[in-house]
């Protein structure tokens, strides 16, 4: 066995575990586990991770945050509450990300 080969598979070892470990973020367990699992222990018990921890469903939330106190608000107010009562009339930016 030459220093190639040995290379060779040790990058498609990693490769396969990154591969694996993009695939969990549809499921409840976190990728950095189960790519720490792939390559420490062997990629098959990533898939067995994955597999025991079940689907996740992704929920998109939505909060309105503003720029010049950094406040969120669940609810579009149009104009932050709290700077308005400063005088200060600042529109509120609608941010959104998705979450388990």
């Amino acid at each position: 066995m030459g220093i190639d080969f040995l290379i060779t598979a040790g990058l498609l070892y990693l490769i396969i575990a990154f591969i694996i470990a993009k695939v969990s973020k549809k499921y409840r367990i976190k990728a950095g586990y189960v790519f720490l699992l792939a390559v420490f222990l062997t990629p098959l018990a990533g898939l067995i991770a994955i597999l025991i921890s079940g689907k996740g469903r992704l929920v998109t939330i939505e909060r309105y945050v503003c720029q010049r106190c950094g406040l969120e608000h669940t609810e579009d107010h149009g104009e932050c509450p709290h700077c308005l009562q400063e005088g200060h009339h600042v529109p509120l930016k609608k941010i959104r990300f998705k979450s388990l």
